[in-house]
């Protein structure tokens, strides 16, 4: 029992590091370095947010805005490096679910299931939304599920929350 425990946390130890070593390397997939970084770059150079009607995305994305604030103080790497720290919370959130509703156990498994994905890897060490709007979205739903709670004296403010996350999400992809 502890040995599984054990060797379930050595794995998603080796995955986080494979993948921060991932995230500290130059940006090389092509969606990210054409319009994932290309247009907050470009925002960043003009500093400021146009209406571009040839653009595919005529406005940025809530995570383009974040990207361009970032690239004003650093490089492309930081904004590789933040959607790393988002697939870090995407992993931690969903362990934190799946432990509350199914146990730890369940939870470490399902934390290794999403972060041992293929697509997790490829996509947590690149500067891409799917992870921030994976994270968004998971977390809106869990403010949902705290509805439902008996105990809840505050369904309203987490309903309010849950739109929020939901709507940020939306905004990020």
């Amino acid at each position: 029992y502890n040995l599984s425990i054990f060797s379930i946390l050595s794995i998603l130890l080796i995955l986080i590091a494979m993948n921060f070593i991932g995230s500290i390397s130059p940006p090389s997939l092509a969606d990210s370095m054409v319009h994932h970084l290309a247009a907050p770059k470009y925002y960043a150079s003009i500093e400021g947010f146009p209406f571009v009607a040839i653009n595919p995305w005529a406005m940025p994305g809530l995570l383009h805005v974040l990207f361009t604030s970032t690239l004003l103080l650093s490089d492309g790497l930081s904004c590789q490096i933040i959607v790393f720290l988002f697939s870090i919370m995407l992993l931690l959130a969903v362990y934190g679910i799946a432990s509350k509703y199914f146990g730890k156990n369940v939870g470490l498994v399902s934390a290794l299931l999403i972060y041992s994905l293929p697509l997790t890897t490829e996509l947590s060490t690149s500067a891409m939304p799917e992870h921030v709007s994976t994270f968004l979205t998971l977390m809106s739903f869990w403010a949902l599920l705290n509805i439902f709670e008996e105990d809840n004296k505050n369904k309203l403010q987490w309903l309010f929350l849950a739109g929020i996350l939901g709507g940020c999400s939306g905004a990020t992809k």
